[in-house]
Formats: C-alpha cells, structure tokens, sequence
C-alpha cells in the first residue's frame, strides 16, 4: 500500500488489506508476498469481511460503495452505493444478507442474489459512528458497538 493499511481479514490462506491508496491487496502468507490487487473503489477501504459460509470478502469505502469481491479470480462480482451511505463496517450475516454500520449512527442490511438491495433496520442506532458490527446464532443476531459508548443487539 501506498498509503495507511486501515483493515485486515484472512481467507483460508490468503491475507486481505484494505487501504486509505483505496486498494485491497492479496497477500500470500506462507510467502508473504503480495499476490494480487483488487481495483473498484475511489476511497479508502475502511473494512473487510469474510465468510466461512462462502468465497467471497465484502468491503467498505468512504466512496459510499459496499462490494463483494471474488479473490480468488481478482474481480469484483457486486457493489453497492449511494450518496451519503457512510458505510464504515460490514459482516456478513448469511451467505445473502450482509449488515453495515454508518459514520453517523445507521445500522443497515444489504441483501445479496446477484444483485443489491439495501434496507435500513434503524436510521439513528446510536448517536455516533457505528465502530464494529458482528453476527452471531446463525444470523439471528446482530451487534453493533459505537463510539457513543454502547453496544446493542438486534434481533434479524
């Protein structure tokens, strides 16, 4: 990168970085050598995900882009945006729904069948930015922690 490494995800034996250049590196790590470049965004990429359930890593940028990239074949497969979107952090949360939270409190679901279509579950979660969110029980649940000092759970 040639800018701030802002996110970091491993995939089987692959390590992915996200950076503020707005580039997704593949590394190989029993090399330790990048292998590959992923191109798409014009802003920093500010979080990775990865499944266990499928292939594919997901991005956020401060372009108001969500993508889902295969890294396997270096190419990204859909994408997401909209003005003022803010995504900071994405999870998957089923092999089709991905949850995000925005730079100004909102908690969003994205589904996912080929093609996009966002929902969202509450404009104002918190107060502020929404730092992290995870999934867990199978998707059931969802949890957002923000820099307003909280964490909440979301029933899906």
């Amino acid at each position: 990168h040639k800018k701030g490494v802002l996110s970091l995800v491993l995939s089987d034996n692959k390590l992915v970085s996200g950076g503020a250049d707005t580039l997704i590196n593949i590394w190989d790590v029993q090399k330790e050598i990048c292998s590959g470049t992923l191109y798409g965004h014009t802003g920093s990429v500010l979080c990775l995900n990865k499944s266990e359930n499928n292939p594919y890593v997901i991005s956020a940028s401060n372009d108001n882009t969500v993508r889902i990239w295969d890294i396997d074949n270096l190419k990204c497969i859909s994408s997401y945006g909209e003005d003022n979107l803010n995504i900071t952090t994405v999870v998957w949360v089923t092999n089709d729904i991905i949850a995000g939270g925005n730079s100004t409190g909102g908690l969003y679901l994205f589904t996912w069948n080929d093609d996009f279509d966002c929902y969202e579950i509450k404009e104002m979660a918190h107060k502020k930015e929404i730092a992290r969110v995870i999934s867990y029980d199978n998707g059931k649940f969802i949890v957002s922690s923000s820099e307003d000092k909280t964490i909440k759970f979301w029933m899906n």
